[in-house]
């Protein structure tokens, strides 16, 4: 007989937040795709990228892989790569 595999708590309580919130992230989400073409369309480096937002070339991949989904923080960063 296999044994159940129970889900972690984390990943419950991540799932949770995730549901709660789908319309926040899915509005990061989509700005972070929007300064994804816009790094591409001009050629720009993930150092470039830092310098412009004051952080760190880390943190901006971070950023572009999804792992920092806080709207504020996001609609921030577009607007200074956008001006």
């Amino acid at each position: 007989m296999r044994k159940r595999i129970k889900p972690t708590d984390s990943w419950i309580s991540r799932s949770k937040h995730e549901i709660e919130n789908e319309d926040n992230i899915l509005l990061c989400r989509t700005i972070i795709l929007e300064i994804v073409n816009f790094i591409k369309e001009n050629n720009l480096s993930n150092t470039e990228i830092a310098e412009k937002l004051n952080v760190s070339p880390q943190y901006v991949n971070k950023l572009l892989h999804g792992q920092i989904l806080d709207i504020d923080t996001v609609s921030k960063y577009k607007q200074i790569l956008f001006t």
